[in-house]
């Protein structure tokens, strides 16, 4: 028997009819191998990555099908020889499915949803002072309800902090966050609401947040949450000009004065060294890095902004203006990334921090990457991609008292109410058992499982699981992946230790 059938006879009795999952990358001066069984990543020269690139693209027999002189064959075959071993001494490229999921048994489901409940988020109105042409709750966006008039009654808002304390046992510290609408139309209820939870959780290390567009800010609000140990969120979209292009008023008019008003009165009243008041910055069209740039220029305009905080920066999801916008696919799924990783490659080789925002969108994967468990060899099962643990970590209580996953997802079923609890039946049915029976024929064959971020929010619409949605979103976190792989490995290159810092990180 030759070396073409001894190789041919191995590979086929590891992965039959199957490929390994498995992804091939290569950054400016080398190619990698990132096996998703061991979730470890292996430096290939030129000649293994052409031979393992043809492996996984192509039939076996064709893979293994080669004209050469006899020379450049025993190289070749040599090379074979060398990734065989690896194979055997890593145990990778050998993952193929089938694969399952692990989920969490009923038993530790219901104490994790009714014994170590996090945080609860009270959308305390429907009400809103402003009109932003991309919110999640504008006409054009079908998944969710359109501003409205209701208010959360204060008997329901108490429910759900009872709701809370039912739930925490187990938990030393939880949190409540005021969500709208615009949350300050209703600052009594949510003082109101403050009171409420500091008496009846008097043995919990409570903490409370709120995002706001500021409009509304005063020096008593923010003595207030300042005195409460407020966690503030602020919704400004950068500079002037591109604040103003899609934050505006019932009146259309823009915001930017009045945001900037009420971010400067918190400033002062938080002092610059805080942590607690913090940006939320939204990139709305045209998706550019230009654009991305222009946006963090505000935090060179102004000096008393906290420093210490973590401006974070988000797509304006869903959203496709009224008028001709040159974007490109590239643009719109990559202008925050490629802004963010250029500065932050330019400022790791000059070690120094970059910008905060760049900072914050680069260090909230890479640590992930840092933190990655590695195995001995393939694992079958697997976790529910992204997804946290349902109604574990948060809970979102709608004005009327449902109870949902989250904020962020449109229609999704909903998990109980204020007053029965959670359904845990109806968890485990559509949150557990239907998201993996439908998900599991694309993630068998998915070589980025075990770096995956998919989570409810990419699944649901019309109160139903959209695996088509879920597809359509898994091929951006693929591109995107495979984009933090190659940086992750090109820093390395740079400084070995220079990631070593996130291995101290807490990843929430």
């Amino acid at each position: 028997m030759n070396r073409k059938e001894n190789f041919y006879n191995y590979f086929k009795s590891i992965w039959g009819d199957s490929k390994p999952l498995a992804k091939l990358f290569r950054t400016a001066t080398r190619g990698y191998l990132y096996d998703t069984g061991t979730n470890k990543i292996f430096a290939c020269n030129d000649l293994e990555f052409t031979i393992i690139e043809r492996l996984l693209k192509y039939e076996l027999e064709q893979a293994l099908d080669f004209n050469m002189s006899l020379p450049e064959s025993i190289k070749y075959f040599d090379s074979i020889d060398g990734i065989r071993e690896i194979m055997e001494d890593k145990n990778a490229l050998k993952t193929v499915a089938p694969i399952s999921f692990k989920y969490t048994s009923l038993d530790m489901l219901y104490e994790a949803i009714n014994q170590c409940l996090g945080m609860i988020l009270l959308e305390v109105t429907e009400r809103c002072n402003l009109r932003c042409a991309y919110c999640i709750y504008g006409p054009h966006y079908k998944e969710k309800r359109n501003h409205g008039t209701r208010d959360m009654d204060p008997i329901i808002a108490h429910k759900a902090i009872d709701h809370l304390a039912r739930s925490c046992d187990l938990k030393d510290k939880v949190g409540i966050t005021f969500y709208g609408g615009e949350p300050l139309l209703c600052t009594p209820l949510i003082k109101s609401c403050v009171e409420y939870a500091k008496r009846i959780l008097p043995d919990k290390k409570l903490g409370f947040s709120i995002t706001t567009n500021a409009t509304l800010m005063t020096p008593d609000i923010g003595r207030f949450l300042f005195k409460e140990g407020f966690s503030v969120r602020v919704s400004i979209d950068g500079p002037q000009e591109i604040h103003d292009e899609y934050r505006k008023d019932i009146q259309g008019k823009g915001t930017f004065d009045r945001t900037l008003s009420g971010l400067k009165t918190l400033c002062d009243i938080y002092g610059q060294d805080n942590n607690k008041v913090g940006l939320s910055m939204v990139l709305g069209p045209p998706y550019t890095p230009d654009r991305v740039s222009q946006i963090a220029e505000l935090w060179n305009l102004y000096s008393w902004l906290p420093k210490k905080s973590i401006p974070v920066l988000s797509y304006a999801q869903g959203y496709t203006p009224n008028r001709d916008v040159s974007i490109g696919e590239k643009q719109s799924k990559s202008a925050i990334f490629d802004w963010a990783s250029k500065c932050f490659r330019e400022n790791y080789r000059a070690k120094t921090r970059p910008h905060p925002i760049a900072a914050n969108v680069i260090e909230s994967e890479l640590v992930h990457l840092v933190q990655r468990q590695a195995h001995s060899g393939p694992i079958q099962a697997y976790s529910l991609n992204g997804c946290c643990v349902p109604a574990s970590r948060k809970q979102f209580i709608t004005v009327d008292g449902t109870i949902v996953l989250c904020e962020r997802i449109g229609m999704a079923p909903s998990l109980g109410d204020v007053n029965t609890g959670i359904d845990m039946s109806k968890v485990m049915k559509t949150y557990l058992y239907e998201y993996s029976n439908q998900s599991l024929p694309s993630c068998s064959e998915c070589w980025a499982l075990q770096l995956c971020t998919i989570c409810y929010l990419h699944t649901f619409s019309n109160n139903e699981i959209n695996i088509k949605m879920k597809n359509y979103n898994c091929s951006e976190i693929k591109i995107l992946k495979e984009n933090y792989l190659q940086l992750y490995s090109e820093l390395v290159e740079i400084d070995k230790d220079g990631l070593d810092y996130l291995l101290e990180w807490e990843i929430s």
